[in-house]
């Protein structure tokens, strides 16, 4: 039991026999004090108290250690999330830095790119420039390279091969082995290279066997060959031309005349004579042209008007369109009608459709004349071809070729011709500081939609032809749509602007395979 507070301890030497507590509260039923506790009691009661109290200071200490466990897990719970907010908060930096050094590399990536562009820019001006610079140069290497060609086609070397002159050869040089022989026919005169020693030697187209060309050399030589070819450039050969009509009066006598009539113009009875009369197309060959589902043809012009091809005489155009275009499709029967479809070479090779040159034949017939008196007298504008529906604004519409290169020019509403972010006001103006020929009516042509190519000088004439009333134009098909009248009232300045930066890095010139 635990001792009461209220127990009256009694000093020991007062009752010298016993040691005794006497306990007031605890008295007997006659109120008498009950018995008092022993020391032993007392020890034991101060021991149990003793050990509940440690008892309950370990309860305290250990409730104590759990709360401070318990607080201690929920700092480190606290501190692990305040890391994984940190990681992220690291993380979202990385990919905000990553991004930005992308941004950067794209930026300076856009920032190479348009430098290099620049100086492509201007590198492709510094080639131009320098292009005019040795076009001189050129001149006099090309007329030395003639002079060597001549020299070798007045003395004949032995090619290599084998037979005497006036034989069949055994073998052929490679060289001379290509994969097309587009627009070759008896009676053309050609060169053919050789490898050994390298040149070219003159002869003339005699016959054909088994696909292979007979060609007799002007030294007697005689082979037959593969004239075929993959490309311009893989050519190893190449038409002679300025020789008058090059296939000569011998293959042209074997020449067998067709039964053909063949076909005149319907409105005045044309014939190929007539515009050789006049001055309009010279005799030679392979100077008319017909190009059908992608295969090209080529007719040499006869004096007398005919047209010679493959060994045949064609009396018309519209014969002579109609039997190639079946060579490609042997079901071909439409009405052909080859002053539509038959096109002249010039020996600049500026190609002109043989319907164009009848109307110029009509115009020289009704008496306007010289046309370059014409036009100054009559003050002609590309404005005046565009109201009468001969031509229209665009890019890249007006060409001028020069010495292997073309160049392109895009034609205003208001007339004016832009070229490289500059205004010429004439044909002849941007015809001289492109390539110095100052008549731009003869030297510039308009390029339609379809990629029809025709001089300004001719238009000039169908211009002419309208206004004079001669013959039924509305039957006619126009050279190009009617140019909207309301684009031409546009502004100078607004052309100016628009020609100083939408066409500014259009391509100018091209060079062209001769």
């Amino acid at each position: 039991m635990v001792p009461d507070e209220t127990a009256i301890a009694v000093p020991c030497d007062l009752y010298p026999a016993q040691d005794v507590v006497e306990d007031r509260k605890h008295r007997g039923v006659n109120g008498k004090a009950g018995e008092a506790w022993t020391k032993a009691q007392v020890a034991k009661a101060d021991a149990v108290a003793v050990e509940a109290e440690a008892k309950a200071k370990a309860a305290v200490a250990k409730a104590d250690a759990k709360a401070k466990s318990a607080v201690a897990k929920a700092k480190s719970e606290e501190a692990k999330a305040r890391v994984a907010v940190a990681e992220a908060l690291e993380a979202e930096a990385k990919a905000r830095v990553a991004d930005a050094e992308a941004r950067v590399a794209e930026a300076e990536a856009t920032t190479k790119v348009r430098v290099a562009a620049a100086e492509a820019l201007e590198a492709d001006l510094k080639i131009l420039k320098l292009r005019k610079e040795i076009d001189v140069f050129t001149e006099k290497r090309q007329a030395n390279e003639q002079a060597d060609v001549e020299k070798v086609v007045e003395k004949p070397k032995k090619r290599a091969r084998t037979g005497e002159p006036g034989t069949v050869a055994a073998s052929v040089s490679k060289a001379v082995t290509n994969k097309s022989s587009e627009g070759l026919q008896i009676g053309q005169r050609i060169e053919v290279l050789f490898d050994d020693p390298p040149g070219y030697f003159p002869g003339t187209i005699t016959g054909k066997n088994k696909g292979r060309w007979q060609i007799e050399y002007d030294d007697g030589y005689r082979e037959e060959l593969d004239l075929s070819t993959t490309g311009r450039m893989d050519r190893k050969y190449r038409l002679l031309r300025g020789e008058g009509l090059i296939a000569g009066p011998t293959a042209h006598k074997a020449a067998i005349p067709t039964k053909r009539k063949g076909r005149r113009s319907e409105s005045t009875g044309l014939t190929l004579r007539d515009l050789i009369k006049e001055g309009l197309i010279e005799p030679g060959q392979g100077v008319l042209r017909v190009e059908f589902k992608g295969h090209v043809f080529l007719g040499d012009l006869m004096p007398s008007g005919s047209i010679c091809y493959e060994g045949e005489l064609w009396e018309s155009p519209s014969s002579w369109s109609k039997h190639v275009k079946r060579s490609v499709v042997p079901s071909y029967k439409a009405h052909d009608n080859g002053w539509d479809s038959v096109f002249y070479v010039a020996e600049d090779g500026e190609e002109t459709k043989l319907k164009n040159l009848s109307k110029t034949h009509a115009l020289k017939m009704s008496g306007f004349g010289s046309y370059e008196k014409e036009t100054a007298s009559m003050g002609l504008t590309l404005l005046d071809l565009m109201k009468e529906g001969l031509m229209e604004p665009g890019q890249g519409v007006l060409r001028v070729k020069y010495k292997g290169h073309v160049f392109l020019a895009d034609l205003m509403p208001s007339g004016s011709i832009c070229y490289e972010g500059k205004m010429f006001e004439s044909p002849s103006g941007w015809s001289i500081h492109v390539s110095s020929e100052r008549n731009g009516w003869k030297n510039v042509s308009y390029v339609t939609e379809d990629g029809e190519k025709t001089t300004l000088k001719q238009l000039r004439r169908t211009h002419a032809l309208k206004i004079s009333g001669f013959g039924s134009f509305e039957k006619e098909p126009a050279t190009a749509p009617k140019a909207k009248p309301e684009l031409a009232a546009r502004a100078p300045a607004a052309e100016q602007a628009e020609c100083g930066t939408v066409h500014r890095h259009q391509a100018h010139a091209h060079a062209e395979e001769e």
